[in-house]
């Protein structure tokens, strides 16, 4: 992975294994400890002091499920970003804003860069604030603790809290301004050789006397930070378990109290605490680029997040077990009073000056991260900060004098935190990272990568709070404004569900009749995207037509999202007018356009407008990802299509674009289906060669294509195979193998096949059950066909028409009519109607039985349910209806009965006459 400008930080932030050795062989690169330790670190700042004051407010057992949660989701967040890099086709997209801008354009990668920049900032005002509360005390009247410094020399005029956080100020801006000058790599970053010197450049000398002698990389550096946090977890735990020993404690609450509304809705304020308190994913493409494997830093990731989450929970648990109901949004601020012991106090103090020091340590990485995507924002075109010095001295020293002042104004780091956990800190760890997925312009996104992105988007939102946050304004008389309006719509829509996009609608009619308010695009595009996801399309359609009216211009989301919806309710002919109005108002279309609209075309066999949308795709210079080429060679090969969609593959791999098993699995499809079993084996095997894996799915595949043909011994010894590479048959697989087995007869293995099925797990369904009772009926063992069928029920399966049918249509041939009767009439009485075959089954099986009167009861049945009969028990039914006639008029005299033929004749003559096929007397009929 190549760190480039567009991610803000383009050297190194971890110490390579082997400097002096970097061959093929080695790899180098940075360690998997030393990136755990800087994500631990990225991880762990200042959101650790107020974990304990969300366990007072939600209570201790959904406090540490939300960590949990939050934790996991994180993880899978990351995760997500890693991976899409990764799959990114662009080298320059090999960054958080990279990604971004390949998924949402220059906007997108814009947006980032202001969260992260606002995120970073937040951090190091929340640093320095807790710094003073440690070193001076709070300012604040209500919640007076005195500081370190006041407790040790008295309050003087050096060291109030303003003063104090100047004073670090002033050391962090001229230590970086020294260190800046003797770094022996010139750039502005983290020198691999001698350690990280913007790092203690940025630090205090307190850290710098304490640290940098020790401390020669930032591995090192990162575990003396993590190691302090332990400090302060440890110390927090020994005093809560002592205050516990002595019964100096209350009982914590585990469950949070509702008195009110109003209690209720505080519950909400403390997520976006927990949400702040694990945002480190602008730092996740730096580090990963430095380990010998990107792969890696899933690992690493995984690792530090379970660390980070055992330390809130233990700080949080007995941070709030010390403190009780008295614990502060700064727990730091409990530790000013004495526990009773001259060790009490040497503890107190430990630990407040354990985790300043942490957070002077930690202070440079936010600090980083900050004044290069400033620079890089306000400066893109510009020389690297590292060789532009005249510009690196000015915009240090704004930002931290910025930072100052806003240290100052902020009394309370809980609102602090409110904030940054509810804004931007959600949008670069959950909502970014799932909206990546959702787009998924790489086509490598699963089904479950897109329902837990769904899943982090609908949490990362609190949809209801926001929604009685909202009312709450109404009721209070807060005037309406276009950013309330349009982030609550947003939310509202995106979720998808029926309800809520009611609500968003009846906001956004509000927002039309209220003239200051005036929705934007971003509104629109949720409020179509939602209502093509519940198939209202034609509000959404209303909705597109009425965008020009209000001044709105509609972009590629919005068309996308129209395009997609009207296909997937094969509305295609619309789909395509839709594209055609974004061509004609010089909105460009790109390739999840597209995409979409070629899978629409090729799932309805329209193939001459496929090729031509593809070939349009091609000569306006969109390259087709890998899902565009999934969807053609997969739709060509459900076709028996083999030849062209071989072409297909061929210029796939020519374009440079890498098949996937899904690309494979459709091709073994399609050959399998045209009888090409050798072809698809060998493209099968070809699959380890190219380093893909085998899923379920292809072995099924494979597997169905030799049951086709009959050849059983190979299929049975592919699954033997798939079984040893740990895969576990689906119920897909199983129903493969039992009707392969049921239709060359072997209804024994069959049945121990069955056996087989549900001891690994898998319960048959109806479609398992049918070909049983079909392979057993057609076999003559009828006892067995009837105890299967009987078995039906006792799965909690609901018999459907088919089985009834195949048990009717084999009591029949049996001879048991009086059984097969009782049967037709429980199938009605149970509300399941015979179809077409069922008819068909029941009057061929009397027709052969000579009982022309029964078959002619069942066909008036069937010509009231307006269902017809198939050509051949038609032609079986005209020749015994002559033959009738033909003894009637040979064997009897009377008027009546003469009629009676005739009208025989005529209604075998109608049914007939009803627009099918005429009836023909073979030879083999006669």
């Amino acid at each position: 992975m190549t760190i480039t400008k567009d991610a803000g930080i383009f050297t190194p932030l971890l110490p390579e294994l082997n400097p002096n050795n970097q061959d093929e062989d080695s790899g180098g690169g940075a360690s998997v400890s030393g990136a755990v330790f800087n994500v631990s670190t990225s991880t762990i700042g200042a959101g650790i002091v107020s974990i304990p004051a969300t366990l007072k407010v939600l209570g201790v057992i959904p406090a540490i499920i939300l960590i949990l949660v939050i934790a996991i989701l994180s993880e899978v967040s990351a995760e997500f970003l890693i991976r899409f890099t990764k799959s990114s086709e662009n080298l320059k997209k090999t960054t958080y804003a990279g990604v971004m801008g390949e998924s949402f354009g220059r906007a997108g990668s814009i947006l980032l860069q202001i969260c992260i920049m606002i995120t970073n900032l937040g951090c190091l005002i929340i640093y320095l604030i807790i710094i003073g509360d440690v070193l001076c005390g709070s300012g604040n009247n209500e919640s007076m603790h005195s500081g370190m410094l006041q407790e040790w020399f008295g309050l003087q005029w050096w060291n109030t809290r303003s003063f104090a956080i100047l004073f670090t100020v002033i050391f962090v801006a001229t230590c970086r301004l020294v260190f800046m000058y003797n770094k022996t790599d010139t750039n502005s970053g983290f020198n691999l050789d001698t350690g990280p010197h913007d790092v203690y450049g940025l630090i205090n000398p307190w850290v710098l006397f304490l640290v940098l002698l020790a401390a020669e990389s930032l591995r090192f550096t990162s575990a003396v930070w993590v190691l302090l946090a332990v400090v302060f977890v440890a110390i927090s735990t020994v005093l809560a378990i002592s205050a516990l020993w002595h019964g100096k404690t209350k009982t914590p609450r585990l469950l949070p109290v509702l008195e009110n509304k109003a209690s209720f809705f505080e519950l909400f304020t403390a997520v976006p605490i927990i949400v702040s308190a694990f945002t480190f994913h602008f730092n996740v493409h730096p580090i990963a680029a430095e380990l010998r494997k990107t792969s890696e830093m899933v690992t690493a990731v995984r690792i530090s997040l379970v660390l980070c989450a055992a330390v809130y929970a233990a700080v949080g648990f007995f941070g709030y077990l010390l403190f009780g109901d008295s614990t502060m949004s700064d727990i730091l601020s409990n530790f000013d009073h004495n526990f009773g012991s001259s060790v009490g106090t040497l503890l107190n103090d430990t630990v407040r000056l354990s985790y300043a020091l942490h957070l002077m340590l930690v202070f440079p990485l936010p600090n980083f991260s900050l004044r290069v995507n400033v620079d890089e924002f306000l400066f893109p075109e510009w020389p690297f900060l590292s060789s532009h010095n005249i510009r690196f001295v000015p915009l240090t020293c704004i930002l931290l004098i910025f930072v100052y002042i806003a240290a100052i104004a902020i009394p309370n780091i809980w609102f602090f935190f409110q904030f940054l956990g509810s804004t931007t800190s959600l949008c670069v760890a959950f909502i970014f990272p799932g909206a990546i997925v959702l787009r998924d312009v790489q086509g490598v996104a699963t089904r479950r990568d897109k329902i837990l992105a769904v899943l982090m988007i609908a949490i990362a939102g609190k949809i209801q709070s926001a929604v009685k946050l909202f009312d709450k304004m109404i009721e209070r008389g807060v005037q309406l404004n276009t950013i309330t309006c349009n982030t609550i719509i947003t939310a509202l829509s995106r979720v998808g569900k029926r309800g809520l996009v009611d609500e968003a609608l009846q906001l956004f009619s509000e927002m039309i009749d209220d003239s200051s308010v005036i929705p934007n695009v971003i509104v629109y595009n949720s409020l179509i995207s939602g209502l093509c996801k519940n198939d209202r399309l034609s509000e959404a359609l209303r909705l597109f037509h009425s965008m020009p009216s209000r001044g709105v211009s509609a972009d590629s989301y919005t068309y996308n999202s129209l395009i997609h919806g009207l296909c997937n309710s094969d509305r295609l002919s619309e789909a395509v007018r839709v594209f055609n109005i974004m061509s004609s108002v010089g909105v460009s279309a790109d390739s999840y356009t597209y995409t979409i609209l070629i899978n629409g075309l090729s799932r309805h066999g329209l193939w001459k407008e496929t090729i031509r949308y593809f070939d349009e795709m091609m000569g306006i210079g969109i390259s087709p990802n890998v899902a565009t080429f999934n969807i053609l060679i997969d739709s060509l090969s459900k076709q028996g299509r083999m030849e062209e969609s071989s072409k297909i593959f061929d210029g796939m791999i020519r374009s440079g674009k890498e098949p996937d098993v899904m690309t494979y699995n459709s091709m073994m499809n399609g050959l399998c289906l045209v009888g090409k079993l050798e072809e698809a084996q060998r493209l099968f095997d070809s699959m380890a060669d190219k380093g893909l894996e085998q899923d379920v799915y292809s072995f099924s595949v494979l597997i169905n294509g030799y049951c086709k043909r009959s050849r059983l011994d190979e299929a049975i010894q592919l699954s033997k195979e798939m079984q040893k590479k740990g895969l576990k048959p689906d119920q897909v697989t199983y129903n493969t193998l039992i009707d392969g087995l049921c239709k060359t007869g072997k209804v024994e293995m069959a049945q121990s096949m069955l056996i087989e099925m549900q001891s690994d797990g898998v319960s048959p369904d109806i479609v398992t059950y049918n070909t049983l009772v079909n392979g057993f009926c057609k076999a003559g063992n009828i006892e067995m066909a009837r105890q299967l069928f009987s078995e039906i029920s006792n799965k909690g399966l609901v018999v459907n028409v088919e089985t009834y049918t195949t048990m009717i249509d084999g009591m029949f041939k049996e001879g048991m009519f009086i059984e097969a009767e009782k049967l037709i009439i429980e199938m009605k009485n149970k509300g399941c109607l015979p179809d077409a075959t069922t008819y068909d089954t029941i009057i061929r099986s009397y027709l052969l039985e000579n009982d022309c009167a029964r078959a002619l009861e069942f066909l008036k049945e069937m010509r009231g349910r307006k269902l017809t009969l198939k050509d051949a028990t038609k032609s079986l039914l005209f020749i015994q209806l002559l033959c009738v006639f033909c003894r009637y008029i040979h064997g009897v005299t009377t008027k009546r009965d003469k009629i009676l033929a005739v009208l025989m004749i005529a209604i075998a003559g109608w049914h007939h006459y009803s627009g099918l096929p005429h009836f023909s007397v073979s030879a083999k009929s006669k």
